[in-house]
């Protein structure tokens, strides 16, 4: 079973030291909006004027393989994902 990456950047970066195993990409994009969406949850910054950061998915050899990027801007939220194939960035308001 391969080992995703769940890498956050914020302004500062902090990696995912551990990975996870998981069935396929699917999966990881599904573990990746779970993710997100639990980040969103446990923040305060996003509901300032204007917060930005992303979510980086790594396969085991550490190459990017998809991103979720999040911005906010009072309170709503957009998240822009892009992943290895065709660059159409797919968003969804919270």
């Amino acid at each position: 079973m391969p080992r995703y990456y769940f890498d956050v950047h914020d302004g500062a970066d902090c990696p995912d030291l551990c990975g996870v195993d998981l069935a396929d990409i699917a999966a990881a994009r599904q573990m990746a909006m779970r993710y997100a969406g639990e980040l969103i949850a446990a923040s305060d910054g996003w509901r300032s004027a204007a917060y930005h950061w992303k979510l980086e998915v790594c396969d085991d050899l550490g190459l990017p393989i998809m991103r979720l990027a999040l911005d906010s801007v009072h309170g709503r939220f957009m998240i822009h994902y892009h992943s290895d194939g065709p660059r159409t960035p797919v968003e969804a308001l919270f």
